[in-house]
C-alpha cells in the first residue's frame, strides 16, 4: 500500500512540474526559466525536480512521450480493415500531433525534437501492425507485409515532416485528404488482395 502511495506522489509531482513549466513557457522564453523557479511553481522542492528530471530538457521529453502517447492511442485497438476504407481520422490524428511538437518547438527555440518524435510514432505504429494488429498472422508474418507497412508509413511520415518544415504550403486539410486518397486507392493493391473480402 506505500509503494502505491508513493507512486502517485511521484506521478502528482511530475504532473505538477510540466504542468508548471507549460505556463511559464507561456510567459516567458524558455532559456529564462529555471529550475528554481519552475519547482516552486509547481509548489516542489528542488531536490524534489531533480529526484524526477535531470534538467528542464528532462521535462521537454517527458512533455513530447505525453504528446506521442495520446496520439498513438487512436492506433491500440486498430482494425485495419477500417484503417484501409478510412484512413481519414488516423491522418487527421497524426497532423494533430505534429502540430503540437510544432508549437512546443517554437516555445522552447528547437526544431530537431520533431524528428526523434515523428521516428518514434513512426516505430510504435508499425510495431502495432506488425505485432498486434487484427491482420492475420500468415500475412503479416510475410516479409512483403513488413516491406509494404514500412514503405507506406514511411512516406506518409515524410510527408507530414516535409509540411511540419514549410516544404508543402498547404493546409493539413488538404495533407490528410490527399494522403487519405492515396491509401484508398492503392488498399487494393497493399492489403486488400491478400486479406480483406471485396464487398
Amino acid at each position: 500500500m506505500e509503494q502505491k502511495k508513493e507512486y502517485r506522489s511521484a506521478a502528482r509531482s511530475r504532473r505538477l512540474i510540466r504542468r508548471a513549466f507549460l505556463e511559464l513557457l507561456d510567459e516567458r522564453p524558455f532559456e529564462k526559466i529555471t529550475v528554481l523557479e519552475l519547482a516552486e511553481r509547481a509548489d516542489v522542492n528542488r531536490s524534489t525536480f531533480y529526484a524526477h528530471y535531470p534538467d528542464i530538457f528532462g521535462v521537454v521529453e517527458e512533455i513530447q512521450d505525453e504528446i506521442l502517447e495520446a496520439h498513438l492511442k487512436l492506433f491500440d485497438h486498430l482494425e485495419y480493415r477500417e484503417l484501409l476504407r478510412d484512413p481519414l481520422p488516423y491522418l487527421q490524428s497524426m497532423a494533430d500531433m505534429v502540430e503540437e511538437m510544432i508549437a512546443l518547438n517554437r516555445k522552447i527555440g528547437r526544431d530537431a525534437p520533431l524528428r526523434r518524435s515523428l521516428g518514434v510514432y513512426s516505430r510504435a505504429i508499425v510495431e502495432n501492425m506488425l505485432l498486434r494488429s487484427d491482420v492475420p498472422d500468415e500475412i503479416r508474418g510475410e516479409p512483403a507485409f513488413a516491406v509494404r507497412t514500412q514503405f507506406f508509413l514511411g512516406g506518409i511520415i515524410n510527408t507530414f515532416l516535409q509540411w511540419a518544415e514549410g516544404r508543402l504550403a498547404c493546409p493539413k486539410e488538404v495533407v490528410c485528404a490527399q494522403i487519405a486518397q492515396m491509401i484508398r486507392q492503392s488498399a487494393s493493391d497493399f492489403l486488400e488482395k491478400d486479406w480483406m473480402p471485396r464487398e
